[in-house]
């Protein structure tokens, strides 16, 4: 795959270069991260969880290049302020950002979340909306 990449031909939307750069960040997510994540989880660890999405977090900063400073802001002050994980999601540039927490200590987390985030970004904060929610069910068969 790489081979190829390298040979594009130029013209279009995107460079050999930079299809080679999403390559390797689908890689490493695909991979490495997603299937480490999903084994951290089965097995309740938390912190080795937590640190397959700091990596998810950073290669989507370095590799994609898709992150905007406040969805960067956003992954870091969840983590500092005892979010399991945090990491940014979406369409990127200017997406939204989820972060783990316990239950009993969530409605307090995203209060301090929200108002650093104002402290440090008081425009777009004007536009921002923090909620909690719930993780979904596991996945499951929808069909017959």
């Amino acid at each position: 795959m790489r081979r190829v990449l390298a040979a594009r031909p130029a013209g279009g939307p995107f460079s050999a270069a930079e299809l080679l750069t999403r390559f390797e960040h689908f890689l490493v997510e695909s991979v490495e991260i997603v299937p480490a994540a999903g084994d951290a989880l089965a097995a309740g660890d938390l912190e080795a969880f937590g640190r397959q999405v700091d990596r998810s977090q950073q290669v989507a900063e370095t590799l994609l290049g898709n992150q905007v400073p406040q969805t960067v802001f956003l992954a870091r002050a969840g983590r500092e302020l005892g979010a399991s994980a945090a990491t940014g999601f979406g369409a990127g540039f200017g997406g939204s950002v989820w972060a783990l927490v316990r239950e009993a200590d969530a409605p307090a987390m995203l209060d301090r979340w929200a108002a650093r985030y104002r402290e440090a970004f008081p425009a777009e904060a004007a536009r921002a909306l923090f909620f909690l929610s719930r993780a979904g069910p596991a996945a499951f068969d929808l069909g017959g």
